[in-house]
C-alpha cells in the first residue's frame, strides 16, 4: 500500500487504491486512548503475576508449616469465615 501524504493537511490520506483514512483529531484521540488502555492492561497482568508469585510463597510457607507440625488454625477466625459463607 502507498500512501500519498500530499494531503495531510486536508484531514485525510488517500492510499494508491483509494482507501480514505482520515487523520481527524478524533482519530488521534481515539489511538491515544487505545494506547493507554494497553499500558493498563499490561500493568494490571503484571500485578496480577507478582500477586501469584506472592501467593505461590504463602502456599509453599504453610505446606512447609504443616510439614513441620507447626501449622496453628485459628479456630474462631476459621468458623466466623465459614458462617459467613453460609450466609452469603
Amino acid at each position: 500500500m502507498i500512501i500519498r501524504t500530499d494531503s495531510l493537511s486536508s484531514g485525510s490520506v488517500s492510499s494508491k487504491d483509494g482507501i480514505s483514512i482520515n487523520n481527524t483529531k478524533e482519530n488521534l484521540q481515539d489511538s491515544k486512548t487505545n494506547s493507554n488502555s494497553i499500558s493498563n492492561v499490561s500493568t494490571a497482568a503484571n500485578t496480577i503475576n507478582s500477586e501469584e508469585i506472592d501467593n505461590s510463597n504463602k502456599i509453599e510457607n504453610i505446606k512447609a508449616q504443616i510439614d513441620d507440625g507447626n501449622y496453628d488454625i485459628d479456630i474462631k477466625k476459621t468458623s466466623e469465615r465459614m458462617a459467613q459463607d453460609l450466609l452469603v
